[in-house]
């Protein structure tokens, strides 16, 4: 599960959270040198374990609208799995408000075009987390 405080700051009342956490994997020094002088801002190598899905209205019930401006606490629950990381593994954890046609192929979303902004929180009086359990 991941605990998030987003801030909204424009007239939609509503925004979807998806969620991926991803094995990040290891690229020969060389190799990562070379991706990042081709291709900057591309995140390295990486395998999807699991995600999660919220449309923002629905964090109660009965679902009620975004108020834009106010800072909204959502717990986002991502599918069980059984995946081992292995020791020193690096988790990736991404948060979109909306999946693509490029990361999801035929299984994305397509919402129409939207304009919007949310600010995800993450200081002392916001803290964000995100739940794993650990096998020892």
């Amino acid at each position: 599960m991941i605990r998030s405080y987003t801030e909204r700051f424009t007239v939609l009342t509503d925004t979807d959270f998806h969620v991926t956490i991803s094995e990040q994997k290891a690229v020969p020094r060389l190799k990562a040198t070379l991706m990042r002088k081709v291709a900057k801002n591309v995140p390295p190598p990486s395998a999807m374990v699991t995600r999660g899905w919220l449309k923002a209205s629905h964090r109660t019930r009965p679902p009620q609208p975004i108020e834009p401006g106010a800072v909204v606490r959502y717990e986002i629950e991502v599918w069980p799995t059984s995946y081992l990381f292995p020791k020193g593994s690096r988790i990736r954890l991404e948060i979109a408000n909306g999946d693509s046609a490029v990361a999801d192929g035929l299984f994305h979303h397509y919402y129409g075009h939207q304009v919007g902004r949310d600010a995800v929180r993450h200081d002392a009086d916001h803290a964000s987390y995100l739940v794993l359990p650990v096998i020892s």
